[in-house]
């Protein structure tokens, strides 16, 4: 098959690259921001030297763009599917599909996962049980909106992702700082553009995990549940968890999922689902029309014994579902954080990292790079991926590697820039 892949995650960034041409695919990559990904490193030093063309146009969030750069390549050598697992892309991804006569999924589903108020809206309509929300436009109608749904609140970007600039506001002046840092973002970067509108919603007490999902011709393949280990409120960054992860209620957040994909009509392709298992039973969170983010397909792939990326790309371009065959593995995932904002001085890897059952471990940052408190996910530093019989042992052995990892971080003094902080001292990631 002949595959486009628009964009990309920027952790490990050629990966759906190396993993279609691994399972026999040509590839042509697609980005208006190739240096991104390269971070100075030529292109026959990455992944990025299987594909068989490397495409740049001006931008990649305008379907009208993305299909005058795929319609020679599509007159040229034929094109079979135009992918992508960034969540900024999906629409115009979706909608190059429709306009080249490629698979893709539904338009007005994509649309519903990059408008969380609207998707709020197609819940309410289906009748799955939700927490209250509401949409703002400006600080004035968010404070409004936290005054009438009483803090805590959730306040997020409506078409946000990776947890930037989400947080729990604990009262109105909270909610007001959030929404206006929200309000102040007018794009995402390679040529997305932002909504600047603020979705308000009750905060959900409760554990939170996400159902992930493939679907084809309308049918949703559960691949298994993660469970989260959060940072505290306000912001909640996801540390690590595990998966499959062992809930009690799996039956019920299974079928929750399905009823929510089915209400904005899910047809084609990975989802990743997030919700909270409040004591009235699982909640929605959110829809989002990809596979899920980060390191999180690693950890599916080292769990079921597969490569998801891989999957994903069969999916589309044939619309059946794959057979999954039972491991019994679980795997894990913890992430490397900093206690303190500054400058990384040094780094010592934890001397666990060779142990059975360690599949992945990565330290993303270097000495002298600015490290922050995890605010949202962009602030991890690095992962620990790990395989178990049971998620107690997985768990268990992901916080062990990330305990035993050192991160020692030069704290800037109040009112100075770290890079004029005069002392060193050492920071341990979270256990």
């Amino acid at each position: 098959m002949r595959v486009a892949v628009v964009e990309h995650q920027t952790v490990r960034p050629f990966e759906l690259v190396r993993q279609a041409v691994a399972a026999g695919h040509e590839v042509t990559f697609v980005t208006c921001d190739l240096d991104l990904y390269l971070k100075g490193s030529a292109v026959a030093d990455t992944d990025l030297r299987l594909a068989a063309r490397v495409v740049t146009p001006s931008s990649t969030a305008d379907p009208a763009r993305l299909v005058e750069a795929l319609a020679p390549v599509a007159a040229a050598s034929g094109l079979d599917a135009v992918i992508t697992v960034s969540e900024q892309h999906t629409l115009a991804v979706a909608e190059a599909g429709a306009r080249l006569g490629l698979p893709h999924t539904a338009l007005d589903a994509v649309r519903l996962t990059r408008d969380k108020f609207g998707a709020r809206r197609r819940l309410a309509e289906a009748g799955i049980p939700q927490p209250g929300y509401r949409l703002a436009a400006t600080v004035q109608e968010a404070v409004a909106a936290a005054r009438e749904l009483r803090c805590p609140v959730v306040v997020k970007p409506v078409d946000g992702s990776a947890s930037v600039n989400v947080g729990v506001a604990e009262d109105l002046a909270q909610a007001a700082e959030y929404a206006e840092k929200i309000l102040a973002v007018d794009g995402y970067g390679r040529s997305a553009p932002a909504a600047r509108r603020v979705l308000i919603e009750e905060y959900m007490s409760g554990p939170v995990v996400s159902c992930e999902t493939l679907s084809a011709e309308g049918h949703h393949l559960v691949l298994g549940i993660t469970d989260r280990e959060l940072t505290a409120l306000p912001h909640q960054v996801e540390l690590g968890g595990c998966f499959p992860a062992p809930v009690a209620e799996a039956e019920q957040v299974a079928a929750v999922c399905r009823a929510a994909l089915d209400a904005i009509g899910f047809d084609l392709g990975a989802a990743h689902t997030e919700l909270v298992l409040t004591p009235d039973g699982p909640r929605i969170v959110e829809i989002n029309g990809r596979l899920a983010g980060g390191l999180m397909p690693f950890v599916f792939g080292a769990a079921l014994g597969r490569s998801l990326y891989a999957d994903l790309v069969d999916v589309i371009t044939t619309r059946t579902l794959p057979r999954l065959a039972p491991t019994g593995l679980v795997a894990g995932i913890r992430s490397l954080v900093a206690e303190r904002a500054g400058r990384l001085a040094a780094i010592e890897p934890s001397p666990l990292r060779e142990r059975p059952g360690v599949v992945d471990y990565e330290i993303r940052r270097k000495v002298g790079d600015h490290v922050h408190p995890p605010r949202n996910n962009r602030d991890r530093c690095g992962s620990v991926i790990t395989v178990a019989p049971t998620a107690r042992e997985a768990r268990a052995l992901a916080h062990e590697v990330a305990a035993t990892t050192r991160l020692v971080v030069t704290p800037a003094a109040p009112g100075q820039a770290p890079s004029a902080a005069r002392s060193t001292t050492s920071s341990t990631v979270r256990n």
